[in-house]
């Protein structure tokens, strides 16, 4: 999650308290579980590793604010590519 830190601050807009929220509650999220931005264009998903590692999901919806999508949108789309990871 940390190594995708940079993605996640250029396509959230996010200032460096609020990147550190985000990452410290996306690494600490349950598998499955996805963890949206305050603007809802980053979404990353914590996925079963199954104990060797951990593996994340990070889907971003092009820069912040300068997205088409909607923030459910975002949300769907990043649920169902984590349902297909295997």
């Amino acid at each position: 999650m940390y190594l995708q830190a940079p993605v996640i601050h250029a396509a959230g807009g996010m200032d460096s308290s609020t990147l550190k929220a985000y990452t410290v509650k996306g690494a600490e999220a349950k598998p499955g579980e996805a963890v949206q931005s305050e603007d809802g264009n980053v979404v990353t998903v914590r996925l079963d590793s199954g104990g060797k590692g951990d593996v994340a999901l990070v889907l971003t919806a092009g820069d912040s604010g300068k997205t088409s999508l909607e923030r459910g949108q975002v949300l769907a789309l990043a649920r169902a590519f984590a349902s297909q990871a295997k």
